[in-house]
């Protein structure tokens, strides 16, 4: 493709901008094909998306969360988190403000399975739970969305790598240092296929 790569857009699935008409993905991560059990193995990059609302909502709201998703589902919320939060480039929050499909708002009902789900997986890995695949964590240190300390329980559990990205905010890919996390990344991914268990 000709031309300057496109911006990462993050969280795209809420934000609601599809990349060239295709619907985002549901479901579990796809397996990576790789070589032969290279192409058994899934491999998982997180950025602890699920805390993001959770971290800064106030205690009662959450609290109150799963009635109101039962009574109110299509109560909104606002979003509690400044578009300056997501990235050190003041581009990134100009677009998100100006993009006309951008959600400042959250329904009750998502922001209740989000809660539910990040107490599940927060409950999971202080239970001591691993994951059965590879699992890279990268977590911008100046993330004021989430805090930075919420993924730190996740690098004592085996199999896991987490990456703390000196003054990167919320949204590392599209940050002015992004395009090189995204190398650092994608170098990750091709040192996990090229494992030991990689035929000849």
């Amino acid at each position: 493709m000709a031309g300057p790569p496109r911006r990462i857009r993050g969280n795209t699935a809420l934000r609601g901008r599809r990349d060239e008409g295709r619907p985002p993905v549901a479901g579990p991560p796809r397996r990576i094909r790789g070589r032969a059990t290279a192409a058994r193995r899934r491999i998982i990059v997180g950025m602890s998306e699920l805390e993001t609302l959770a971290a800064r909502v106030r205690p009662a709201l959450r609290k109150a969360a799963p009635l109101l998703s039962r009574l109110a589902p299509r109560m909104e919320p606002a979003n509690p988190f400044s578009p300056d939060d997501l990235s050190r480039d003041p581009d990134v929050a100009g677009a998100y403000r100006a993009d006309p499909l951008v959600s400042h708002r959250t329904t009750a009902r998502p922001g209740a399975e989000i809660f539910a789900t990040a107490d599940r997986v927060n409950g999971a890995v202080a239970a001591g739970r691993t994951f059965a695949c590879p699992t890279l964590v990268i977590h911008g240190a100046a993330d004021p969305i989430v805090p930075p300390a919420s993924t730190a329980a996740l690098s004592r559990l085996p199999g896991v790598e987490r990456r703390l990205l000196p003054d990167i905010r919320r949204e590392p890919h599209n940050d002015p240092d992004g395009p090189a996390i995204v190398d650092a990344v994608a170098a990750w991914l091709r040192g996990q296929l090229a494992g030991p268990d990689r035929p000849g």
